[in-house]
């Protein structure tokens, strides 16, 4: 199946990107009842404070990232990393669907040619072509050292490489469920969608 290059590209809404930090931040533990009452975050512990990101995953311009922990091992540093990234890498991909399952919805929820069933079957179908070995680009972006030695690390991707993999994931989909697009592709030409997807993303900024 024939599918438009710009369509790929305008489901790719909210993308990512900018750069942080990777330098390790070693949060010490709360001395007092009074500092703990002060931060509404904690690490995993339940008790000593957290930075705020720790608990909402917003970090500088990133909007969508994924975070992993390791705990403290005779093995070193370089052990823990890699295992604190292999997790965030899994959650930065389930992340990721989400987002991009959401985006699919509510611009095929709009055409009116299809039942909500036919919806989220395309929407499950692009989602579940995204892996964590999949993303392309993806690199950590902060890591904290914990109160008891364990390490936590976030992942993201910039732009550049959520478009790729959104694109991808779109690719994926149309090839192997053709039937789950062939409703929308019948009703509407490419460029078509690609239109009412621009004044979508136009309403929704406003």
């Amino acid at each position: 199946m024939k599918v438009s290059k710009s369509l790929f590209a305008l489901i790719c809404a909210g993308a990512i990107s900018a750069c942080s930090s990777t330098s390790d931040e070693v949060q010490g533990k709360a001395t007092t009842n009074q500092s703990v009452d002060k931060s509404w975050c904690t690490f995993d512990d339940g008790k000593t404070e957290a930075p705020e990101f720790f608990c909402t995953g917003a970090i500088d311009n990133f909007v969508v990232t994924g975070r992993g922990s390791a705990p403290k091992s005779d093995a070193g540093m370089n052990y823990m990393m890699q295992q604190a990234t292999l997790a965030a890498r899994v959650e930065l991909a389930q992340n990721i669907r989400t987002q991009i399952s959401n985006m699919v919805k509510n611009y095929l929820g709009t055409s009116g040619v299809a039942s909500r069933e036919t919806i989220d079957a395309a929407a499950s179908s692009t989602s579940q072509s995204i892996t964590d070995e999949s993303l392309m680009g993806s690199r950590v972006v902060r890591r904290i050292i914990g109160p008891e030695g364990e390490v936590y690390v976030w992942v993201a991707i910039d732009e550049e490489h959520l478009v790729a993999t959104t694109q991808n994931a779109i690719r994926t989909s149309m090839a192997n469920d053709e039937a789950a697009w062939q409703k929308f592709q019948a009703e509407k030409s490419h460029e078509e969608m690609a239109q009412k997807i621009i004044e979508l993303r136009e309403r929704n900024k406003n």
